[in-house]
């Protein structure tokens, strides 16, 4: 629909050099959103006007052509979370919307048009024409909702961790295991509630999750998500016992028991030495002890290659 044309400009930060990036096939409907546009850029220059409108992918053209040369770059992953959301028809119409300041310059929207653009499809959002040029300045200087927030606000009781697990386990279907939340990897706040309604055990892991970092300074959520896989398989009170010896350290007499193994290795601190990339280890490793706990095998040798597909917990 669309061919796509990059400036020397836009190949340095994504802004363009107020040419359109993309030129629309259809050049009837170029042609009534480029009247449109003008006539309420127009009206603008006498009075501030606000219009909630359905946003063409030509009229997105039209509008990012007026895109000022020192906005900010393009965030992909941003980008790619709003080009998912309007091809899905997951947009969603909020008071954030596009703006445009006395001139016609637009200082606010362009990963939202972009978004329609590379979705190949219409979304409605309020566009507002004739703001003051000092307003570039403030736009877009809130603090954005996180997952935890919009958990918090559906009243989950630990939004933080849940959220956190949610995302893990996201990157862990999408096999985003080492590299977790890639550049185009996008797991919207609107996803998040669904999510977590779809894989409701992710409550109760969390709180084992919660308890085990208490008790032995690890990070709650890998911990979590190895709690959660295991819980999987339905063993639920050999779940409470697992980590209940691994909690207390009671009745682990043998240097080989894979719980002793493991209890060991998180309070000498092993876990907390490793970096982001490791993310997921703490959780493979248990995972691994878990399958040789109820396997009744004793070992000392546990260790998930991380990067490799997660363990299935048995």
């Amino acid at each position: 629909m669309f061919s796509l044309l990059k400036s020397k400009a836009d190949n340095k930060n994504g802004n363009g050099d107020n040419q359109p990036l993309f030129v629309a096939a259809n050049a009837g409907a170029r042609r009534r959103a480029e009247a449109w546009l003008q006539a309420r850029i127009e009206s603008g220059k006498r009075h501030p006007i606000f219009e909630v409108t359905d946003i063409t992918p030509e009229l997105a053209e039209l509008m990012l052509a007026r895109n000022i040369e020192n906005n900010r770059g393009v965030k992909m992953r941003r980008l790619a979370a709003y080009t998912r959301a309007v091809k899905e028809g997951r947009w969603r119409l909020t008071a954030q919307g596009i703006g445009f300041d006395r001139n016609g310059v637009l200082n606010d929207g362009q990963h939202r048009l972009r978004a329609i653009i590379d979705a190949g499809r219409p979304a409605t959002m309020l566009v507002g024409f004739g703001m003051d040029e000092e307003t570039f300045a403030v736009v877009d200087g809130g603090t954005p909702r996180g997952r935890c927030d919009i958990l918090h606000i559906a009243g989950e009781s630990n939004p933080a961790l849940v959220a956190s697990m949610a995302t893990g386990l996201f990157c862990i279907q999408k096999g985003h295991i080492r590299s977790g939340m890639g550049p185009l990897l996008t797991f919207d706040n609107d996803e998040v509630c669904d999510f977590v309604d779809k894989h409701p055990l992710l409550r109760d892991a969390a709180v084992i999750g919660q308890r085990l970092a208490g008790s032995l300074r690890v990070a709650p959520t890998p911990v979590g998500l190895a709690a959660y896989f295991m819980m999987g398989t339905g063993a639920t009170e050999s779940v409470e016992v697992f980590f209940d010896k691994m909690n207390s350290g009671i009745g682990l007499t043998h240097s080989r028991d894979p719980i002793h193994v493991m209890r060991e290795r998180m309070i000498k601190g092993e876990y907390r030495r490793r970096g982001s990339t490791d993310r997921f280890q703490l959780t493979g490793d248990l995972i691994l002890a878990w399958n040789n706990f109820r396997a009744g095998k004793r070992t000392s040798r546990i260790h998930w290659k991380n990067g490799d597909e997660l363990p299935t917990a048995e």
